[in-house]
């Protein structure tokens, strides 16, 4: 996983910053409350994200954000 910028209710983090917990995190790029983690909760961390920009992974480099490319489409 890239480390992203990334915008959530709460303001601002980069994605590193949440895996320092040592804890799952699952990154909703979509529709807000879309995943029920109920059953997972004491061991999985959920967050509703947007990432601003273009996402820039190592050899690749800049790609579109894939929500952006299924609008587009």
């Amino acid at each position: 996983m890239p480390d992203l910028d990334l915008v959530t209710a709460d303001g601002p983090v980069r994605v590193f910053t949440l895996l320092h917990h040592a804890r799952a995190v699952l990154l909703n790029f979509g529709d807000s409350g879309v995943f029920d983690i109920t059953a997972w909760a004491d061991r999985v961390q959920s967050l509703d994200t947007k990432v601003v920009g273009d996402w820039n992974l190592p050899v690749l480099g800049a790609v579109a954000d894939p929500a952006r490319r299924v609008d587009q489409a």
